[in-house]
């Protein structure tokens, strides 16, 4: 009688730890669509403005005093689109969000020295296409800000939750799962030399 007592409250234990993965695995693959579906938006807003940045580069491309500024803006473009380009659809993890915050950081701060030295050239910034680009990367700056901090905060969130218990026991199930990892660049500073606060620091 006594061993029917222990084998029932075995049973009733192993189906509450099985409820419990269950609900993690649940809660696991909402934050994994969180994440998705927030980065999806960010990473459509960085191509778009790559996309005006690279209309920026053929507008001012051949005139012989942006050579260098233009050279290296290209080569950082690329540089940083190669790196989305190798996700092929898939969430970054640290190592990668690092090395594309850091990608972007760089184009970014090239670009703010072109935008200098096309002060100075009033005759190369009145043009159209110029200007247009300008205004582009100008209403590009806000949305990217607003949806690298959902991405962010939506990446905290499933990071934590991969840190729980229920959620190490389904790795130890064989079932692993990669934490995500935040984004982090600079901030495009606009005509109005406005300082934006720091961005949010990486993650170890």
């Amino acid at each position: 009688m006594i061993g029917i007592y222990v084998l029932a409250g075995v049973v009733v234990s192993l189906v509450a730890i099985g409820v419990k993965l269950r609900d993690a695995e649940r809660n696991r693959a909402t934050l994994e669509k969180n994440c998705r579906q927030s980065w999806a938006s960010l990473h459509d807003q960085l191509r778009n403005r790559h996309l005006i940045v690279s209309h920026l580069i053929d507008s001012v491309a051949g005139r012989s005093n942006l050579l260098v500024d233009v050279n290296e803006l290209s080569a950082s473009l690329k540089e940083v689109e190669s790196r989305l380009d190798s996700l092929q659809g898939n969430l970054p993890g640290t190592g990668e969000a690092n090395a594309i915050g850091e990608c972007e950081s760089k184009c970014l701060r090239q670009l703010r020295r072109l935008r200098k030295k096309l002060k100075k050239a009033p005759d190369i910034l009145s043009l159209r296409q110029v200007t247009a680009c300008w205004e582009g990367l100008d209403g590009c700056d806000e949305q990217i800000d607003n949806s690298k901090a959902v991405y962010n905060a939506a990446v905290i969130t499933y990071n934590t939750h991969l840190g729980s218990r229920e959620a190490r026991c389904l790795t130890f199930l064989n079932r692993p799962v990669s934490p995500c990892g935040p984004i982090s660049f600079d901030w495009y500073a606009s005509d109005s030399g406005l300082s934006k606060p720091s961005p949010c620091p990486k993650s170890d």
